[in-house]
C-alpha cells in the first residue's frame, strides 16, 4: 500500500511539473531577461548644412596634357530652402522627413529608430528638394553610412541599443566663369 501511495504521489508530481513547467517566472521575453532579441535598437539623428558655392573653372594646357583648375570665388549658407532627409536601414525600412534651413543654412535635427538585424547597415542621405534647372548649377548629396561592424561595436551585442549623430553638408555649386586657356 505504501508503494502504491508513493507511486501515485510521484505520478501526480510529475503531472503537475509537466503541466506547469519548471520556470515560475513567466514567458521568455526580453523584459524578464530570459530572452535576448536578435537585433540592436539603433537611433540615428541627422542635421544638415546647406551651402551655395560660386566658382571659376579653367583649363590650362601643359604640353599635351590639359589640367583643370577650380577656384572658389565665394560661398555662403543657403537659407530658407527645404532639405529632404532619408534615414534607411538595409532591407528597405526607412524614415523620410523634410527640414527647412535657418539663417545659418542649418536644419533642425531629425531622428529615426530602427531594429537592426545582423549585417544590416544604416545609411543617411540628404538633398536639396528644389533645384534650379540650369547647366551652370550642380547639386551634391550629403550622405553617411553606419556599417554593421560600427553598430555592433557601439551597442555591444544583440538586445542592446546605440545612437549615432550625422552632420551632413549639401551643396549647390554655381559656375560663374569658365575659361579655356588651352589654345
Amino acid at each position: 500500500m505504501k508503494k502504491a501511495i508513493l507511486a501515485t504521489c510521484i505520478c501526480i508530481m510529475f503531472l503537475i511539473l509537466m503541466l506547469t513547467g519548471c520556470e515560475s517566472s513567466g514567458p521568455n521575453t526580453a523584459d524578464n531577461g530570459l530572452y535576448t532579441p536578435n537585433y540592436i535598437k539603433v537611433t540615428v539623428g541627422v542635421r544638415v548644412q546647406a551651402v551655395h558655392v560660386e566658382y571659376d573653372e579653367y583649363a590650362v594646357k601643359d604640353g599635351e596634357k590639359v589640367e583643370w583648375h577650380r577656384e572658389v570665388l565665394s560661398s555662403g549658407p543657403l537659407t530658407g530652402i527645404t532639405i529632404k532627409i532619408i534615414i534607411e536601414k538595409a532591407g528597405g525600412e526607412n524614415s523620410i522627413f523634410y527640414r527647412t534651413t535657418d539663417s545659418s543654412g542649418f536644419t533642425e535635427i531629425g531622428e529615426a529608430t530602427f531594429n537592426v538585424y545582423k549585417e544590416q547597415p544604416v545609411t543617411v542621405f540628404a538633398e536639396i528638394t528644389v533645384q534650379r534647372n540650369h547647366p551652370h548649377f550642380d547639386y551634391f548629396w550629403g550622405w553617411e553610412e553606419y556599417t554593421w561592424e560600427q553598430i555592433w561595436e557601439a551597442a555591444g551585442g544583440f538586445g542592446k541599443s546605440c545612437a549615432f549623430t550625422s552632420m551632413l553638408t549639401v551643396k549647390e555649386e554655381e559656375l560663374l566663369i569658365w575659361h579655356d586657356l588651352t589654345s
